[in-house]
């Protein structure tokens, strides 16, 4: 409530105000530098302010699309399908569906309608409940990175094929391996027959990989002759050499390793059969899904890493960690620094981060 005493008066901070006391104008660049500071929903409000913020929002707003909820999704969708400035400005487009009971047709082709639209987009993203493989027909964008959860089928071989700036890929789908993978309570998957290959000229510029559910066969089809410098793969039973061997047929050599590994048997074998492969690693991440470990057997890894010359950051993560570990991973991560001096960075089990300190 304002004094019927005295004029009531707009605050405004003394250095922004013009000549009649109204906030100065600010140079563009400024406000597209406010708005980057700003959460992405508060952005939609901000563009109703004026001609300008609606201008400045929208660029900052568009870049990057994550649909997740139904409502947002179809409203989003249909925004880029009807207006081609908009579709223009999206660079990175994730699709995460996962969580939908049951999506329509309707609903994917609304999708599909949208992903023509989007001529710039060089990341997508997507994870979709049925995977439906024509929603990527008759794209025209170029793509530096893709995600997905579709099978190794052959509209994803095409697609993929039709994508030459690619460097970064990630493939997560299960689809393709046969019903074998499970027997024995083991999970040790195998190509289903007659799944399609890579055309050798594809992806020439392929500087990442994560392959989460590869096999060896998949993994060389993609890294055969390519710059793959990064990657993710698992480790089964049975195959863990041969996906090692599979990842040294790049054209040049990975720097940074991560292994997710289905083998009880790998503490015992993994870091020597890397160090014998790969002594040029920057970085190593080894995740066990399956393995038991104790103090002995981190202890004994040491060894196997005094071929890793250039080793910055290692990982050895578990799903159950040592009673009492605090300790114990202390000791472990002086043990390993000493067998491999350039180390800088160590995390073990219990999620702590042992840094090299001079």
């Amino acid at each position: 409530m304002h004094s019927p005493h005295k004029p009531s008066k707009d605050i405004v901070i003394g250095s922004t105000c013009g000549k009649a006391g109204r906030p100065a104008i600010l140079p563009s660049e400024i406000y597209d530098l406010i708005f980057h500071h700003l959460d992405r929903f508060e952005l939609p409000a901000v563009a109703l302010g004026s001609k300008s913020f609606h201008s400045i929002a929208t660029r900052v707003l568009y870049p990057t699309i994550i649909l997740k909820k139904p409502i947002e999704s179809i409203h989003c969708l249909h925004t880029i399908t009807s207006n081609v400035y908009l579709a223009s400005l999206v660079r990175t487009f994730k699709v995460d569906w996962s969580d939908f009971k049951s999506p329509t047709s309707n609903f994917y082709a609304l999708a599909q309608r949208a992903l023509r639209n989007l001529t710039n987009l060089s990341a997508l993203t997507l994870e979709l409940p049925r995977r439906p493989p024509w929603i990527l027909d008759d794209c025209s964008f170029r793509l530096k990175e893709f995600s997905s959860s579709y099978p190794w089928k052959d509209r994803l071989a095409w697609f993929i094929e039709s994508q030459p700036t690619l460097t970064v890929l990630t493939l997560h789908g299960l689809d393709t391996l046969s019903v074998t993978a499970f027997e024995g309570g083991m999970f040790r998957p195998q190509l289903s027959i007659g799944v399609n290959g890579l055309d050798a000229a594809a992806v020439p510029n392929l500087t990442s990989l994560h392959a989460i559910h590869a096999t060896p066969e998949l993994l060389s089809m993609f890294l055969l002759g390519r710059p793959v410098r990064t990657c993710s793969v698992p480790v089964y039973p049975d195959s863990a050499l041969e996906m090692l061997d599979a990842l040294m047929t790049t054209s040049v050599t990975i720097e940074k390793l991560s292994l997710m590994s289905f083998d009880p048997e790998a503490p015992g074998y993994l870091f020597m059969e890397v160090g014998k492969r790969f002594p040029q690693l920057k970085a190593l991440h080894v995740l066990l899904l399956r393995a038991d470990y104790t103090e002995e057997i981190l202890d004994g890894i040491s060894p196997s890493l005094r071929v890793f010359k250039q080793l910055e950051y290692l990982t050895f993560m578990a799903q159950v960690p040592l009673s009492g570990s605090a300790k114990c991973e202390h000791k472990i991560a002086t043990q390993w620094h000493l067998h491999c001096p350039s180390l800088k960075t160590i995390i073990l089990p219990e999620g702590k981060m042992w840094f090299k300190t001079s």
